[in-house]
C-alpha cells in the first residue's frame, strides 16, 4: 500500500470468545495490526467490535448482528446485511407474493 508491503497475520480464535480477545490483543498491541478481518462467530464479533471501535481499528466481518452496527460505528464494517434484512430478502425470494417487502432482492 503506497509502495509498502503488507503482511497478512492470521490468528485462530477456535470459535471461542476468550481466544478471540487474546488474538485481538496480540494483533493490535503486539503486531500493530492496522485492520482486522473476522472473526466469524457472533459472540466474538459483538465483543470485539466494541474494542475495535474504542481503539480505532477498522474491523471487517462477514457476519454482523444488528447490535454491532446500530447505532452507526465508524470503524465497524460488514460484507453482508444485518440478519433481519437477510431473512426478509430470503423469504421474499422464495415467496414472491409475500408482503414482507417490495424492495428486496433475494439470492438463494
Amino acid at each position: 500500500m503506497n509502495g509498502r508491503k503488507l503482511n497478512l497475520l492470521v490468528e485462530d480464535d477456535r470459535y471461542a470468545i476468550p481466544m478471540a480477545i487474546s488474538a485481538f490483543k496480540k494483533l493490535v498491541f503486539k503486531d500493530s495490526a492496522l485492520l482486522l478481518m473476522g472473526p466469524t462467530s457472533i459472540g466474538a464479533v459483538t465483543v470485539l467490535s466494541r474494542s475495535a471501535q474504542d481503539h480505532k481499528i477498522p474491523l471487517i466481518s462477514v457476519l454482523m448482528p444488528e447490535i454491532t452496527v446500530k447505532p452507526f460505528k465508524r470503524y465497524i464494517f460488514t460484507t453482508a446485511d444485518i440478519y433481519p434484512n437477510q431473512m426478509a430478502g430470503r423469504i421474499s425470494s422464495q415467496r414472491p407474493k409475500s408482503q414482507i417487502s417490495k424492495n428486496w432482492i433475494g439470492l438463494s
